[in-house]
């Protein structure tokens, strides 16, 4: 390339999708090491993020995800597949919501404040998933919500005065052993 064109430059009107530049400063000077001095530029970018970005790819999403967990609140206790529906499907798109958010910033050793947004949104949806678990074991326990039991107690079984015990049967305290030969019906 000639000298002149050695750096590439964007053509103008190109831009970032998550900032806004703000402006720059260049800084000129003389560096001296063992093998010489050397003239070194410095350029410093200013930008600033745009946080409407992360509103629609983020922010919105995870809080209509979450709205969407709690519709499962309103349906019948008894409609177990469109609960696991809503359940299941919610936390899967709020893991996937965290993937894709998490790939979209820098790498950093600390949570950061959509770190936390996000997680407490994914508790919230989980959340709603384990409070349909709970309905649907108490429901199909038969207990009300009072702690009561709704189903009725089946009658205690009267016992039969002809009990077996060690292939002897007693009937109204007598014991006998049974002779096959001669009971043909045991």
């Amino acid at each position: 390339r000639e000298p002149a064109r050695s750096v590439v430059v964007a053509e103008d009107g190109s831009r970032l999708n998550q900032y806004d530049l703000l402006g720059q400063t260049v800084d000129s000077g003389i560096v001296q090491s063992s093998t010489g001095e050397y003239v070194v530029m410095t350029t410093h970018f200013h930008l600033k993020r745009k946080i409407g970005y992360f509103v629609i790819q983020t922010y919105l999403p995870c809080i209509m995800t979450v709205i969407l967990s709690q519709v499962s609140f309103w349906l019948n206790r008894e409609s177990v597949p469109a609960r696991t529906v809503f359940g299941v499907t919610t936390v899967l798109t709020m893991t996937t919501l965290s993937i894709s958010a998490r790939n979209s910033l820098p790498k950093v050793a600390y949570a950061t404040a959509m770190d936390w947004f996000i997680a407490v949104c994914y508790a919230f949806v989980f959340s709603a998933l384990i409070e349909f678990a709970t309905v649907n074991y108490f429901t199909k326990r038969g207990y009300a919500w009072d702690g009561k039991s709704v189903v009725p107690e089946k009658p205690k079984k009267v016992k039969d005065p002809l009990i077996k015990k060690n292939n002897t049967y007693t009937a109204a305290a007598t014991s006998y052993t049974p002779n096959i030969a001669r009971d043909p019906g045991l």
